[in-house]
């Protein structure tokens, strides 16, 4: 197969280039699916004795899969409203730094060294910098709803008691699949329990925020389209 790059492209060594890739298939393999009965369900997992047991647990899932999403898209939505009805000039430094978050992201999920990740970029027609400056809109807004919160958080009084530290703790140890001792162990030992204490400062805040924001309810859309962002 081959790869035209256009004259002006951005890596001005395969500008104007076509370039050849070559893809060998050594086998072509049919994956066996068993049988969707009990016995499945066992095999997946000792929690399940029967296939409706699977069924139901999977259902359970992805309802509260789609509840978490819905209450993402509210607090991404109140969180850009904030930042359209505030004035805030941002240093380009600040900007820099969560750009840099970003793509240290995007390396650790593509599982790529950042050369090998430069190159694929290149295969698509795309640079660093180019991606860099796709993100630096969002980037920009992302740091804006940071600085607010805070502002906001200063002037709130929210209070943390012991029982919703216990709660955070208990999700974080369901989410990690570790004992609860552990998890709250790992916190303390790594300085991270004022850390928790502010994330649920804020996530008490969006609730606040949330319950006066006024909110229309959607037109009903299928589970797939919503999945992939077709909203």
């Amino acid at each position: 197969m081959e790869k035209t790059y256009a004259d002006d492209f951005e890596v001005k060594e395969l500008a104007g280039t076509t370039k050849k890739i070559k893809v060998s298939i050594t086998a072509v393999k049919e994956k066996q699916l068993p049988e969707l009965d009990d016995e499945l369900a066992q095999d997946v997992s000792e929690d399940y004795n029967t296939l409706d047991d699977l069924k139901a647990s999977i259902e359970k899932k992805l309802k509260d899969e789609v509840k978490e999403k819905i209450e993402n898209i509210k607090t991404d939505n109140l969180l850009l409203k904030i930042v359209e009805n505030s004035k805030i000039d941002l240093p380009e430094s600040m900007i820099s730094a969560e750009l840099d978050n970003r793509w240290n992201n995007f390396m650790q999920q593509s599982r790529m060294t950042e050369e090998n990740l430069d190159m694929f970029l290149q295969l698509q027609g795309q640079t660093k910098d180019g991606l860099r400056d796709s993100w630096k809109d969002d980037a920009a807004k992302t740091v804006k709803s940071q600085i607010l919160l805070e502002k906001i958080l200063e002037k709130e009084d929210i209070k943390v008691s012991d029982k919703d530290i216990e709660n955070e703790l208990n999700t974080q140890a369901e989410m990690y699949k570790m004992p609860y001792d552990e998890i709250k162990e790992t916190f303390e030992k790594n300085g991270m329990m004022e850390y928790l204490k502010k994330d649920i400062k804020t996530k008490k805040l969006i609730k606040d925020l949330l319950k006066t924001a006024s909110i229309k309810k959607g037109d009903k859309i299928d589970y797939n389209d919503f999945v992939v962002g077709k909203y």
